[in-house]
């Protein structure tokens, strides 16, 4: 704000924010890096909320448009809400003296909400002590700075590059509020954020040890705990510290993690219909577990609400678009006759969700997938890549992404990602056992394949079925192909004719089609 009520705007360029703000080294590439693409894409979200909240009455609107991190300062017209003018008045020209003490308090006061989300990612306590997503979506992390017990040079330097690490981190999962703990966020309530990260760095012997801990902040009870060795070499500092705040982002952060298992407890026992837009999300989430064919129409149905109440949730956005894909994929049938078909339905959310947050890796998951339905293969894994770029610790990308690439042919890299998320995460076990048992088929393993097939518990599923009764046969084991084969015409008859056809043309590779098609036919299923 500084430099461009100055004149100077045209410094701010992501390559100057990412090394001047965020401590990137010289090498830095925003391209590859997309650090300051995120937080100002959150800086915008947040600045709309505010004026619309506490800033309602601001005579002045600071505006970043998109494409840029030059901000713009617009009068507000009387009676106008929070909408940026069509014409932005340069920023120099203002000065302080017509709006009187409150009009440079606002001004005063949105300099440093600024400063500190664009060094920060989220608002200061001093400023706001609710950030507005953590509010309203998402559970918030307080991630303190870690305690250095040793006081050395390299230690110290090591704790406090680990800690901006660790919130670099986990901000990329936008499942989470992330809120940095420092002295001006210390009593940061309860409400805004139920979770806190914190640790101790100290020398053991020839090394550091970093303790690790995540906590509920209702009861103060520890639900996550770790210890992490770090090399005492200097040289090696840098790439220990990636290791280890990707390491700890896997573990607390996203659909697969710790504050997310703690979160899905409380809705165990509450029907769809009773949650709230984030609880909507988090029972999509524990439906993606096995995909069930049962709890598709309320999860469903409550996204659908989720959305209509909170249109900018780009993360409900995400998470209907890959509802409806499974309408489509596993022919569910929908709660009611709805038009226009399902993968239509599915790709303007998906649409709709990247619109709204480029970044979200969700939304990019979305348009992954269906892009691949619609058979645009290549479109499709170059969504994937780019994700998966934006967020290598997301396990659930990872798994979906690899098994896209495996279906396309490319089986090595595809299912080597596959395998590294199953070992990642139990949640998504069923679904990414059966995209294994399939890799063990392709890879000619057919009795490791079998093996796996019978390991998956996804008996809500009928394209699981399906797989099964196809890799038993392939197998020899007649008898269990038979009982699924049982299963689908007693559970599922009107759906199975199509997800005969549907299941081989899921493969990019004409040669993987009719190695599919051939053991459906061994299992007793006519398919032309």
């Amino acid at each position: 704000m500084t430099e461009t009520l100055a004149g100077r705007g045209g410094r701010i360029k992501a390559y100057c924010i990412g090394t001047g703000v965020f401590g990137r080294p010289e090498s830095f590439d925003p391209q590859k890096d997309p650090i300051v693409r995120i937080e100002a894409a959150r800086l915008r979200r947040d600045l709309e909320h505010y004026y619309l909240t506490d800033g309602a009455d601001d005579p002045v609107i600071i505006d970043i448009p998109k494409g840029g991190y030059v901000p713009r300062f617009l009068p507000r017209a009387a009676g106008r809400t929070a909408e940026a003018p069509n014409a932005a008045v340069p920023g120099a020209a203002w000065t302080l003296a017509p709006w009187g003490a409150g009009g440079r308090r606002a001004l005063a006061g949105l300099s440093l909400l600024l400063l500190g989300l664009l060094a920060f990612g989220v608002f200061t306590a001093a400023q706001r002590q609710v950030p507005p997503r953590a509010a309203l979506m998402t559970p918030g992390l307080l991630v303190k700075p870690l305690a250095d017990l040793s006081h050395s040079g390299d230690s110290a330097v090591f704790a406090q590059g680990l800690t901006e690490r660790i919130i670099e981190r986990t901000a990329r999962f936008k499942e989470l509020a992330v809120i940095p703990g420092g002295s001006g966020n210390a009593q940061v309530p309860t409400s805004v954020a139920r979770y806190e990260f914190g640790g101790t760095l100290r020398e053991s012997g020839s090394q550091l040890v970093v303790q690790a801990r995540l906590a509920d902040r209702m009861d103060g009870r520890v639900i996550w705990a770790d210890s992490f060795n770090v090399p005492p070499q200097p040289q090696q500092l840098f790439g220990v510290e990636l290791r280890v705040a990707d390491e700890i982002a896997a573990r607390i952060a996203g659909p697969s993690g710790i504050v997310f298992e703690a979160e899905s407890r409380q809705l165990r026992d509450a029907p769809p219909d009773s949650m709230n837009a984030y609880l909507c999300t988090l029972s999509a989430y524990a439906y993606r577990v096995t995909s069930s064919a049962l709890k598709f129409p309320d999860v469903r149905a409550c996204l659908e609400r989720a959305v209509a109440e909170h249109a900018d949730y780009a993360t409900a956005w995400a998470l209907l678009s890959l509802v409806d894909i499974d309408e489509h994929r596993f022919r569910f049938a929908p709660p009611q006759a709805a038009a226009p078909a399902p993968l239509e339905r599915a790709y303007d959310a998906a649409r709709r969700a990247t619109e709204l947050d480029p970044d979200n890796v969700r939304a990019q998951q979305a348009l992954m997938m269906v892009l691949f339905f619609r058979k645009d293969f290549d479109a499709a894994i170059d969504v994937g890549k780019r994700a998966l770029a934006l967020n290598p610790n997301d396990v659930e990308l990872k798994g979906e992404y690899g098994y896209r690439l495996a279906l396309a042919g490319n089986w090595t890299e595809g299912c080597s990602l596959v395998q590294a998320a199953r070992n990642s995460s139990a949640r998504q076990a069923a679904y990414l056992t059966t995209a294994l048992s399939l890799c063990r088929f392709y890879a000619g393993d057919v009795p490791g394949a079998a093996s796996l097939i019978m390991q998956a518990d996804a008996e809500d599923n009928p394209a699981y079925h399906i797989m099964a009764a196809a890799i038993l046969a392939e197998a020899g084991n007649m008898d269990e192909a038979a009982r699924h084969r049982e299963w689908l015409k007693n559970n599922t008859p009107r759906e199975m004719d199509q997800l005969l056809v549907d299941l081989p043309q899921r493969l990019a590779r004409p040669a993987d089609q009719a190695k599919f098609i051939n053991a459906l036919r061994k299992a007793g299923f006519t398919v032309s």
